[in-house]
C-alpha cells in the first residue's frame, strides 16, 4: 500500500514538473517573455484598445444581453487589462 503511495506521488510530480515552465525556458528567458508581453499587450495602445472593447463587451453583454455574469467577467477582465499593466512594469523595470 506504501509502496502505491509513492508511485502516485512520483507520477504527480512528474507531471507538475511539465508544467513548470522553468523546465522549459531559462529563468532570464521566463522573465524576458513576460517583460515582452507586458510592454506589447499590456501598456501603451493594444491596453488600451483591449480595455475599450472589454468594457463594450461588458456593456453589451450585461446591460443589452441581460446576461449579467458575461457582463461581469469582461469588466474584470478590463480591470485586469488596466492595472496588470502598471503592476507589471514595476516588477520587470530592469528590462525596459
Amino acid at each position: 500500500m506504501i509502496e502505491i503511495a509513492s508511485i502516485c506521488v512520483a507520477s504527480a510530480t512528474g507531471f507538475v514538473d511539465k508544467l513548470s515552465p522553468l523546465s522549459y525556458f531559462s529563468q532570464d528567458g521566463y522573465a524576458q517573455g513576460w517583460a515582452f508581453i507586458t510592454r506589447w499587450f499590456l501598456t501603451g495602445l493594444w491596453a488600451r484598445i483591449f480595455a475599450v472593447l472589454f468594457l463594450i463587451s461588458a456593456f453589451w453583454q450585461g446591460v443589452y444581453r441581460q446576461k449579467i455574469v458575461l457582463g461581469i467577467i469582461f469588466f474584470v477582465l478590463a480591470l485586469i487589462i488596466t492595472y496588470t499593466g502598471g503592476i507589471f512594469g514595476k516588477m520587470f523595470w530592469w528590462s525596459t
